[in-house]
């Protein structure tokens, strides 16, 4: 494929096609509702942004600050949040760095 037809292809951002069928399947919320996101591996914020295009209130963590807004967070050490803090979390391109991915997926499911 040549570099001018990549270049007529349609970008298609895959991440927010799947958060937005995460989204979807959330809860109902009743109006003027909080609704808590944790963007957990946020890097840029990316994710963040459009969860926040969607109604949340979202906390952005990764190990490293690359947005203001970002907190500086291990995912493999017990995260600083306290149980059902939030209504949703997305953690993509993450698990597979953990050093142990069972103990980081139970601290998200709390």
């Amino acid at each position: 494929e040549d570099g001018e037809a990549r270049h007529r292809t349609p970008h298609v951002n895959h991440g927010h096609a799947k958060l937005a069928l995460i989204v979807s399947n959330c809860k109902e919320f009743n109006a003027g509702e909080v609704r808590r996101a944790l963007d957990v591996g946020a890097r840029a914020g990316h994710q963040t942004r459009w969860l926040t295009t969607q109604g949340y209130t979202v906390t952005s963590i990764d190990v490293e600050q690359l947005f203001s807004e970002c907190q500086v967070v291990n995912a493999d050490e017990r995260l600083p949040f306290g149980d059902a803090e939030f209504d949703l979390v997305w953690c993509s391109e993450v698990i597979e760095h953990l050093r142990d991915p069972a103990f980081s997926l139970n601290e998200l499911r709390r």
